[in-house]
């Protein structure tokens, strides 16, 4: 791949890329950012896997087809780098409510259009959303068996509230084992429905001109857009309270681009309840993962444990 300084033959390749002569090369945050004699941007990042580059090449081709174009454009030698063109913008926020509002509808009309694609699937099977959410709560569980192994003010903070939000968790995984939501996973798979499966505030940008772009498709799958909607309605949720008057307006929302059947739509109620922001968290930070620092998730930890007490005095939860 580059070296620090940018070798000459890698400075060709992105040259015959672009179709155009780069300017400038700086390193930024562990990728590259380029600047073309033509006065355009360009992010350069190393490819993770080929496999998945190439299927989704073809998916995004799709998309822009039917008419979803709110991604960034991509060149790539289909080996090595990908060069995806650079927006200039404020990261998305899920803090503004209003902000979050428009955030989920641009994600409703991402999963409209991405239903029964052609592309078809990657060879290699697929975690999907039902393993995932399972392997999330065991994670969690082996976790709260070594709580009094874990030192200092986590370790407390954890003994304390962690028994709670594993409960809160099981109840909700026991209540979904009464619904078909393992076999309406594989069903959306069967039928190519578009998953992003990464919809942290960072991965949507809001141009100068107001528009929203959805970005960084390292692990979008044929999976179940069910468990998108999940993911962004608990991170926006976190922000602000766990009752039921904003989990409608967000479904609202959504379903105004998209709308939910029935089943869906009961499914997602009781998904709510899992407490996957407190069980992440903890255990990015007790196992040491890249991303997690105790001066940004202690905080949000003691911020969600307070909007659990919340939640259980209010009556509209």
């Amino acid at each position: 791949m580059i070296n620090r300084e940018g070798s000459q033959m890698d400075k060709k390749k992105i040259e015959w890329l672009l179709r155009t002569k780069v300017k400038k090369m700086i390193s930024y945050h562990k990728h590259w950012l380029i600047s073309t004699v033509d006065h355009k941007k360009w992010m350069l990042k190393k490819i993770k896997s080929a496999t998945h580059l190439t299927w989704w090449a073809s998916v995004d081709r799709e998309l822009r087809n039917r008419g979803f174009c709110s991604m960034p454009s991509f060149y790539t030698d289909g080996q090595e780098i990908v060069i995806t063109s650079w927006i200039e913008g404020k990261v998305g926020t899920y803090r503004n409510l209003d902000q979050a509002v428009r955030l989920v509808k641009q994600l409703a009309s991402f999963h409209q259009v991405g239903q029964h694609l052609q592309t078809p699937p990657k060879p290699a099977v697929a975690f999907l959303f039902y393993d995932r959410l399972y392997h999330r709560l065991k994670q969690f569980y082996r976790l709260m068996k070594r709580v009094e192994q874990i030192p200092g003010t986590l370790g407390r903070f954890l003994a304390r509230y962690g028994p709670q939000f594993y409960l809160d968790g099981y109840r909700v995984w026991d209540q979904l084992q009464q619904l078909p939501l393992r076999e309406y996973v594989h069903w959306e798979r069967q039928h190519h429905r578009l998953a992003h499966r990464d919809l942290a505030n960072h991965n949507w940008l809001i141009d100068k001109k107001q528009k929203i772009w959805l970005i960084d498709f390292d692990l979008a799958e044929y999976d179940s857009q069910l468990g998108d909607i999940w993911q962004m309605f608990t991170r926006i949720m976190a922000e602000h309270s766990l009752n039921d008057e904003l989990f409608q307006r967000l479904l609202t929302s959504y379903e105004s681009i998209r709308p939910l059947n029935d089943l869906e739509k009961e499914m997602l109620k009781i998904l709510i309840g899992f407490p996957n922001e407190f069980m992440r968290e903890s255990i990015g930070l007790v196992m040491n993962k890249p991303g997690y620092s105790f001066s940004s998730s202690f905080p949000y930890l003691e911020r969600l444990a307070v909007n659990r007490l919340q939640s259980q005095l209010s009556p509209n939860s």
